[in-house]
Formats: structure tokens, sequence, C-alpha cells
């Protein structure tokens, strides 16, 4: 059987950051993932949003960026304790 990946497969969830105007560039620059895409750019903040698979590694990534970005969507990813790896 087929590995899913996370551009690819039934697993794909829509993930939604926000970060401060002074970190929006970063990212601009060093996508977080090959899917993003700034649905908001605001005076203050931008909106980043992406379709991937939220894996332990996603997660992960994440958390080590998590002093400068808000998670939007999914409601409740920072509580999850088991994440499905596909």
């Amino acid at each position: 059987m087929p590995q899913k990946h996370s551009h690819k497969g039934e697993n794909l969830e829509t993930l939604r950051i926000q970060v401060e105007w002074q970190d929006a560039p970063w990212l601009r620059a060093c996508p977080f993932h090959e899917s993003q895409v700034e649905e908001v750019r605001a005076e203050d903040y931008s909106v980043f949003a992406y379709r991937l698979t939220i894996t332990p590694e996603v997660k992960k990534r994440l958390e080590m960026i998590s002093d400068f970005i808000e998670i939007l969507e999914p409601e409740g990813l920072e509580e999850r304790d088991e994440i499905d790896a596909g």
C-alpha cells in the first residue's frame, strides 16, 4: 500500500497561521510548506494558509516557530497529543 504524502492523500487539512507584520517577510522568503498561500496581507499582520497532512514532523516544525505565530486553524491543534502520520 503506498504511503500518503503531505501533498496527496485523504488526510489533507487546512492549516492557517497568523504572523505579525515584522515576521511575514521571513515566511514569504522561506515558506513553511510548498502549498503556502498568503491569504491576508494587512498593515500589522498576515495570514498564511496551507493544505497538508498534520504529521508529527509538521507539528514539531510549528512548535519551533510557535513564538511568532498564532495557529488559527485547525482549532485545537496545540492540544492534539497524537497526530495521524498517515
